[in-house]
Order: structure tokens, then sequence, then C-alpha cells
């Protein structure tokens, strides 16, 4: 029998060749462009990068469930006259810096306890009369407005003493009496020079210094 014969191995895939032309040629037409043979090589890979921290996922606080709020209450309407009562503010109100300035004045006085008097003088249309009512609207105050022009006698400022069958005499206490109890009230006397001298002479305790009736 003859010399068994041993194939060489394509080194790129299972072939077996019979010689090492037939390799060679075996390498052209199945490996066109492998060039030589080589060993397996190594590549050295970049190691992974290191593990990157996941940033925690901000889970948001759950919202507090509504509760009611109770608005700032106005303060109560006084227990006298229905006329003595907090107003609403005109929204289309205005005054200068100075005037406000003015106020502020007045009110940080009237804040004390003091009475503070101001006279309110200027043509027709000028907002005298609208200027005492803001400001008590601004400052939550009760407002009362006198119209002098209706004060016919002295007794109309504070009150007079009836007689009746339920009561027998008593005392009927006028309107502007409970304004001036009634503490941080604006009163606006308007007006003013149209009622008679001798019906201001009873005002003149109140409007002077010592805020004291004679």
């Amino acid at each position: 029998m003859g010399k068994a014969f041993k194939r060489i191995p394509c080194p790129l895939c299972s072939y077996g060749a019979f010689s090492d032309a037939d390799l060679e040629a075996h390498k052209g037409h199945a490996h066109p462009g492998a060039g030589a043979a080589v060993g397996p090589s190594v590549v050295a890979q970049a190691p992974p990068p290191p593990p990157v921290a996941a940033a925690p996922i901000p889970i948001p606080e759950p919202e507090p469930a509504p509760q009611a709020v109770a608005a700032e209450a106005p303060p109560s309407q006084p227990a006298g006259h229905p006329a003595l009562k907090v107003p609403e503010a005109d929204d289309s109100f205005w005054v200068d810096d100075k005037v406000v300035r003015l106020l502020h004045t007045v009110g940080r006085i009237s804040g004390k306890g003091d009475v503070v008097n101001v006279l309110l003088v200027g043509p027709k249309g000028t907002g005298k009369t609208s200027l005492p009512k803001e400001f008590a609207a601004a400052n939550r105050r009760p407002f009362f407005t006198v119209h002098c022009q209706l004060i016919a006698e002295r007794d109309d400022w504070w009150g007079s003493k009836e007689l009746s069958l339920e009561k027998g005499t008593y005392f009927e206490k006028a309107a502007f009496l409970d304004a001036v109890e009634t503490p941080g009230c604006v009163i606006l006397l308007d007006e003013a020079n149209r009622t008679h001298p001798e019906n201001l002479n009873a005002l003149f305790g109140f409007l002077e210094q010592r805020r004291r009736q004679c």
C-alpha cells in the first residue's frame, strides 16, 4: 500500500491542502487579500468605563391636602347707627403721592388713639367728599357723613329728650354721637360752612386740642 498522505490545514478555514502549492492556491482563491497566515492576535481593548452612579430621581413630595384658609375678616360693623359701616373702596379713585403721604401720617397718628382734624379745601369736583371715604375704606374703618346743611339746631348733633307712653322720658341719641363714640371712625362734616355758626359752636369742644365737650 502506498504511503498515507497528510494534508496541510488552512489557517483561515477548515480546508486541508494537499501541498504547499495547493495551500497557496487555495488562499488565493478562497481568501484573497488575506496575505500570509498569521497567528491569533490579541487586540487590547479599552477597559470598560467605570460604572456611573445613576443620579437619584427626585420624587416629588405629595402636595398637602387643600385646607380652608379663612380670609381676614373685616372689623365687625359698629352696633350703633346703621349708617356706621366700613365703605367699599373705589378702584378708580386716585390721589397723588403727596396726599398719600399726608393720609399715611394722619392714619399713624390716629392709630395711637389721637383725634386728627383735617380741613379739605378745593374747587367743586376735586374729591373732597370722596377722599375721607376712600381713606376709611383703605384702612377698614367705619365711616359716617354729617350733612351739615341739614343741622337746624344744636340738638341735631347729639340728640334730644323724648317722651312716650312706653318709655316715659328718655334721651334719643343722634347718629353723630354714635359716630363720635365709635373708635377709629372717620367722620365727614360735609359742607360745614352751610350751617348756622351757632350750630357749629356745639363742636368747639371736639375740634379743639382738649377734645372735650364743655
